[in-house]
């Protein structure tokens, strides 16, 4: 592609950026000061002021009498581990909200031109020609600005950006060969949001140990410093809300905020908790079947990434779009919030498509399911009707996930001979376009 066409579609996604970003109702309610009380900051918030003044965080009583002070009636639980709570112990809702606000608003900026720098480089290993700077900074742009799950989290406003800043930089890393810093940052990325530790896993599946090792010790690092900063009661109360909160068909007491059971939850565990609870299911079957599905996927992720039978395992941008379309899938609660992350695996998509010299059959019907995918999960909710729960979207959204991860793992690898970059952590970036033809 020419400098000049690049050029024309850089502006033409920039333009659909500041509509869809002028336009969209999640980026309207965060300048709205009354819409703020309902905000995710809120509740983190609440935790924070809870944290500062030596009480639990993670008790519900606590956070709902200091909610109140906002105007909400009922603040639901935090899910931030006590590090992350930290940060949001501001004095002011308001005045914590807009500085919280107007650092989203610089990350999200970095994550673009971080997401950018990924798309290049693994252009450029895949085929010098498919693009330039240009090119690469429009698709990260509109990966990023042209999804309403962005807009949604930068809204709520809480850690989503910072989750996605993190792992685009540690994309960037793997692709560069620096496994420690790779796994430092996949690291903090865990600690801002839970669902990357899959991204660790997915680096030992592959073989590449440096990663795994490096993200290891930071998070038994900042374990650490959240036991010397918040003390052990906190932590363990910490632990024990995950336990009760954020485990698959999840049981909390009647009345409060369950996870498993709201509408806007993606996951399968989502899906599969209201079937039981319409159907009469006991509590152990829906435990069971989320399970189920957990283990499926865990199982599909090892197939495709594993070395063996002489092949490779995939280019490290394939193992993140695998990775991060499996945590969707195997995670508890997926909010379309989380879907902001699937900037990765859908530039992934895009990288396929312009990078290849010919498609055949197979990898043409996945490019098909993969952009309908792409379509389903960065539209509003309210796109696929009106009614409250909004059913229709969710269901819909969550066969894009299980869409997405297929075509991931579906897409046709080159076969070629293991090298010695899973020993050392440094892994080929480019994926093989076509079936071989051996």
């Amino acid at each position: 592609m020419s400098a000049w066409r690049g050029l024309l579609l850089l502006a033409a996604v920039a333009a659909a950026a500041a509509y869809v970003a002028t336009h969209s109702d999640w980026a309207r309610l965060a300048y709205e000061d009354t819409a703020i009380a309902g905000s995710d900051y809120e509740l983190h918030w609440a935790a924070g002021r809870a944290l500062a003044a030596g009480l639990d965080p993670y008790d519900q009583g606590v956070v709902n009498e200091i909610g109140r002070q906002t105007g909400r009636a009922e603040t639901p639980f935090c899910a931030a581990n006590p590090l992350v709570v930290r940060m949001f112990a501001a004095s002011s809702l308001f005045d914590g909200y807009r500085t919280w606000r107007a650092w989203n608003v610089a990350l999200l900026g970095a994550a673009v031109l971080a997401l950018a720098a990924c798309l290049r480089r693994e252009l450029g290993a895949a085929d010098g020609t498919a693009g330039g700077p240009a090119v690469a900074l429009a698709l990260a742009l509109g990966l990023v600005a042209l999804n309403d799950g962005t807009w949604m989290s930068f809204f709520y406003n809480q850690t989503n950006v910072v989750t996605l800043l993190l792992v685009a930089l540690a994309l960037l890393a793997a692709q560069s060969g620096r496994s420690e810093a790779e796994g430092v940052l996949l690291a903090l990325a865990t600690a801002a949001k839970t669902s990357p530790a899959l991204l660790l896993v997915v680096a030992a599946l592959a073989g590449r140990w440096r990663t795994v090792v490096a993200g290891v010790a930071t998070l038994g690092l900042l374990a650490a410093v959240s036991i010397g900063w918040n003390g052990l009661a906190v932590n363990r109360s910490y632990l024990a809300m995950v336990n009760l909160r954020l485990s698959y068909a999840s049981s909390v007491p009647t009345g409060q905020f369950n996870n498993s059971l709201h509408d806007w939850n993606v996951a399968p565990n989502g899906l599969l908790s209201r079937a039981g609870q319409a159907a009469g299911w006991p509590p152990q079957a829906v435990l069971a079947a989320a399970g189920a599905v957990a283990l499926v996927v865990l199982v599909a992720l090892e197939r495709r990434l594993r070395p063996r039978d002489g092949r490779a395992a995939p280019g490290v941008f394939a193992q993140y779009a695998a990775g991060i379309a499996a945590t969707f899938l195997v995670s508890s609660v997926t909010w379309p919030t989380h879907l902001s992350l699937a900037a990765v695996p859908c530039g992934w998509l895009a990288v396929q498509a312009l990078a290849a010299r010919r498609l055949g059959a197979l990898p043409m019907l996945l490019l098909l399911a993969g952009a309908l995918a792409t379509a389903v999960l960065f539209v509003p909710l309210g796109s696929f009707g009106e009614d409250l729960h909004q059913h229709d979207d969710i269901r819909l959204k969550t066969d894009a996930c299980l869409a997405l991860f297929a075509v991931t793992l579906l897409w046709p690898q080159r076969d070629q001979p293991p090298t010695a970059a899973p020993s050392t952590g440094r892994t080929k970036a480019s994926d093989g376009l076509m079936p071989s033809r051996k």
